[in-house]
């Protein structure tokens, strides 16, 4: 860099710096009602900025006019640091630059973006998925944030769909509460947060342990899998036994070792359920809005729901990725239903795009499903009824058959299933 050019960037950097510190100064001081703004006539949505840093506060209230000549240099300045391999240092620029324009979307999306899939490439295996972990930190941090930004829920939601299946068992290892439960939490009406709460041993077995939990938040259903943490460190797996309510009762597929410590209970998720919650929570942030939400959006939905199921099938769970199925082919129904009604103002791209991928993986889909629904029933007869109901698109009928009966969990291994369409 020129000496005149690093003049430069070491005023804005001195000039950011002064903010910083007239900033921590003046911040008990300022008045109340410049603490917490709300979105006028629609509280729903939450706080534009809840608990502003005081570097926040001197980016966007006391640069004024310098802060996009300051921005545009430490720009240059992080993707230098970044093409000479100084990744820690690009890092620390592009947070200086979240804090001076907090309120510029595509900040958030370049800097996650930068982090989860071009600095990742660049280093070693084994720091892959601690970048992928900083990647999605930023996003969340600029989504809450931008809390009227469909477009950054989009994108986080898109890193779980796309680059999250690079590490998908580590994605079902880790704990996300701490990280997307807020986002999800602003929009309660359309998903549920991710659930855990406190548990403790109720029966202790040679080969397994039994758990009782209260949920805090969230919900689950019977069979879901969940992580069992002990003072933070994952120390066994379980299952759903039992659910009354927000009481779970979950059972461990090995014995739980016996030590001091409060036991916690983290839903186990994939990447593609995450991503799902994610796209949910932008379609209903959107409707609030009153904006138009790309029907993509809805298509993605449906599609990680498939995704979700051939995970489970991979897996041989046959029977919960049956499920998976089914819900992914009435995902499809209100895709289909949602783009033709004019009102969503689709236009025609979005429409013939819509029932271009519908018809090329509903039909596909529904006789995957029978396929495997004539293979894990307790008898020919109910097999055929599954395989017909799901052709029929009549999909409370197929979830009512699935309560007949002893159905399979598992497809044996002798003679296969066939995948591919018949």
């Amino acid at each position: 860099m020129k000496t005149g050019s690093l003049r430069y960037v070491l005023v804005c950097l001195g000039c950011l710096l002064a903010a910083q510190v007239v900033a921590m100064v003046a911040w008990p001081m300022r008045p109340a009602a410049t603490h917490k703004e709300f979105f006028a006539s629609d509280e729903n949505l939450g706080e534009v900025f809840v608990e502003m840093e005081p570097g926040e506060f001197a980016g966007t209230l006391m640069l004024g006019g310098l802060r996009g000549l300051v921005t545009d240099l430490l720009w240059l300045r992080a993707t230098g640091a970044k093409e000479n391999g100084r990744f820690y240092e690009s890092v620390a620029l592009f947070n200086l630059i979240s804090k001076v324009q907090p309120r510029y979307e595509q900040v958030w999306e370049f800097m996650a973006h930068d982090m989860a899939y071009n600095i990742a490439v660049e280093v070693g295996p084994e720091e892959r998925w601690g970048w992928f972990l900083v990647g999605m930190d930023a996003i969340n941090r600029g989504s809450l944030r931008n809390p009227r930004s469909v477009r950054l829920l989009r994108f986080h939601a898109w890193m779980f769909h796309h680059k999250g299946e690079l590490f998908m068992e580590r994605v079902e290892g880790h704990d996300w509460t701490g990280l997307i439960n807020p986002l999800l939490r602003r929009h309660a009406d359309a998903v549920a947060p991710v659930a855990h709460g406190q548990a403790q041993v109720s029966e202790h077995g040679e080969l397994s342990t039994r758990l009782s939990a209260e949920l805090e938040e969230g919900e689950t259903r019977l069979g879901e899998p969940f992580l069992v943490q002990r003072d933070g460190t994952v120390v066994a797996r379980a299952q759903v036994v039992a659910v009354d309510g927000t009481t779970l009762v979950l059972e461990t597929d090995e014995p739980l070792p016996e030590s001091s410590g409060d036991l916690r209970v983290v839903a186990s998720l994939s990447n593609f359920q995450l991503s799902g919650m994610l796209y949910r929570a932008a379609l209903s942030l959107g409707a609030k809005q009153d904006l138009r939400v790309a029907s993509y959006v809805r298509r993605l939905v449906a599609l990680g729901i498939e995704k979700d199921g051939n995970r489970l099938r991979n897996r041989s769970y046959h029977l919960a990725a049956l499920e998976r199925y089914i819900t992914s082919l009435e995902d499809w129904q209100a895709a289909l239903a949602w783009v033709q009604d004019p009102a969503n103002n689709q236009g025609e791209m979005g429409l013939r795009t819509t029932v271009s991928s519908y018809e090329r993986n509903e039909g596909q889909l529904r006789r995957r499903a029978g396929q495997l629904g004539r293979k894990l029933a307790p008898d020919p007869i109910l097999g055929a009824a599954l395989a017909d109901a799901l052709m029929e698109r009549e999909f409370e009928t197929a979830r009512y058959l699935l309560t007949i009966g002893e159905w399979k969990t598992s497809v044996a291994a002798v003679g296969g299933v066939r995948w591919y369409d018949e």
